[in-house]
């Protein structure tokens, strides 16, 4: 299923399917080729017959991807979330990369379309690790892209314009689909510059259309006093457009009623905007409960993993050990004669030294282990009170360097993304800086971030000037 499905349907010959796994996956290539070439499938009972003929699980999966695009070009976005879900259910353990990274894809897709960059971004980490694992470039660079963008719809511009720039070295092994969202981002990124905004919005138009463009290039024009041509673009942007944009385009599309004092056309707009924001609604809240549960199934994935190489040592530990007594065992019994069990005698004073060394180093090790896990423990414990008292709004003048660092790997917890920001995007950040531009992050402002660290507003100033001047551009 990695080429593409018209081509695989065009060498398949009806006359020689003699098994009903044979028709499924014809009947499954059907589907991927209507996907592909836009005629979409309106036969919500043919995906049961798949499912039930289907009993491979990376056909399974890939038929419920496929489905989920067919329902997204619908405009169903819930349902095909749903069906991407199912289809990541089922390649977990197919061992297909290119099925996984298409449903991540698929599922970062969907969220972004919809202004839902958040839920987005986690995807984009998990196909990003992916695409680093097989080291595939173009994987890599489609993601930097996708990543920008959602960095530049949260206004995290500093980490947008790191992304950005990464994805830019890479635009010759890049589809026009992500060229195009590369162009995009850049307009979203001058900020202060119309004009050079206006070019950057114009030459993704020209690679390929989309309806997040065109509703930018409108509100531009709207910017700049360009009513008509604003206009325009919003009627040109209803076109594939997802439900968040539909909810803006007609928004617009009323101010622009009322102020030609067309009410009826503004009372019909209004009626299709609740109609719009209900369904948001729903979607809002599937996409937030499914965030949290795959967040929480990294976690107990991670979890999982620590707790396999710890038993998978002691595995190894026990087997040479049992190893090194039957060798022991075979060697005396075949070394029946005096002169034989003397050096026997010897080597097995040797391996009985060798056996009392590997049990004390099994011993240290495995102290080592649980001293590492009672040390991460006390770590989060130390760092979870000084967070409790940060919130408490006490002062921090009586922290030591150990406070601070116990502070920051407890927030990790809280908001890995940020963290990572602090220790990626700048040059060795100190870890007091990194707290001090922490409190901001939990909603201080100049005030409270000086009576909380004690310190002057002359301090203050001097702290951002270092936080900036250690910037990565």
């Amino acid at each position: 299923m990695t080429d593409s499905a018209v081509a695989m349907l065009s060498t398949m010959k009806i006359g020689d399917i003699q098994r009903c796994q044979d028709s499924a996956y014809y009947e499954l290539l059907t589907v991927a080729a209507a996907v592909e070439t836009g005629r979409g499938c309106d036969d919500r009972q043919r995906m049961d017959r798949l499912t039930l003929l289907l009993s491979n699980e990376r056909l399974i999966a890939y038929a419920y991807h496929y489905e989920a695009l067919v329902q997204y070009n619908k405009g169903y976005v819930f349902n095909a979330i749903c069906d991407e879900r199912i289809a990541e259910d089922f390649a977990k353990h197919t061992g297909d990369g290119r099925l996984k990274y298409r449903i991540l894809t698929a599922l970062s897709l969907f969220h972004f379309e919809n202004d839902n960059s958040k839920t987005s971004l986690i995807y984009d980490y998990g196909r990003l690790m992916l695409a680093q694992q097989v080291n595939n470039p173009q994987w890599v660079a489609h993601t930097f892209t996708r990543m920008a963008a959602n960095y530049a719809v949260l206004h995290k511009n500093d980490s947008a314009a790191y992304y950005q720039k990464r994805a830019q070295t890479k635009q010759k092994i890049m589809d026009d689909e992500h060229r195009a969202l590369l162009w995009t981002t850049q307009g979203m990124l001058t900020e202060g510059k119309p004009d050079q905004a206006l070019r950057c919005y114009r030459r993704a138009l020209q690679i390929k259309s989309s309806p997040r463009c065109r509703i930018l290039l409108a509100q531009l024009y709207e910017s700049q006093g360009y009513t008509e041509r604003a206009v325009a673009e919003w009627h040109q942007a209803q076109n594939n457009a997802t439900l968040q944009q539909q909810v803006t385009i007609q928004k617009a599309l009323r101010q622009y009623a009322q102020q030609d004092n067309n009410m009826v056309l503004a009372d019909q707009l209004a009626s299709k905007i609740i109609t719009l924001n209900d369904s948001l609604t729903k979607l809002s809240r599937h996409s937030l409960a499914e965030a949290a549960e795959y967040k929480a199934d990294n976690d107990l994935a991670l979890m999982n993993s620590v707790d396999e190489q710890i038993r998978l040592l002691f595995i190894i530990i026990a087997v040479t050990m049992g190893l090194i007594s039957v060798a022991l065992l075979s060697f005396v019994i075949v070394r029946r004669s005096k002169w034989h069990m003397k050096k026997m005698h010897e080597r097995a004073t040797v391996m009985a030294k060798n056996e009392i060394k590997s049990k004390k180093e099994v011993k240290r090790l495995t102290r080592n282990i649980f001293d590492l896990h009672h040390k991460h423990n006390q770590i989060m414990v130390d760092g979870r009170r000084c967070y409790e008292h940060i919130k408490r709004g006490d002062t921090v003048v009586m922290w030591d360097k150990k406070d601070f660092q116990n502070f920051m790997e407890y927030y990790r917890s809280q908001d890995p993304d940020f963290v990572l920001h602090l220790e990626t995007d700048y040059n060795r950040l100190s870890v007091k800086l990194q707290f001090f531009e922490t409190l901001y992050r939990l909603g201080y402002n100049d005030e409270s971030v000086a009576k909380t660290m004690g310190i002057s507003y002359n301090t203050v100033r001097a702290n951002k000037s270092r936080i900036r001047s250690k910037r990565i551009n």
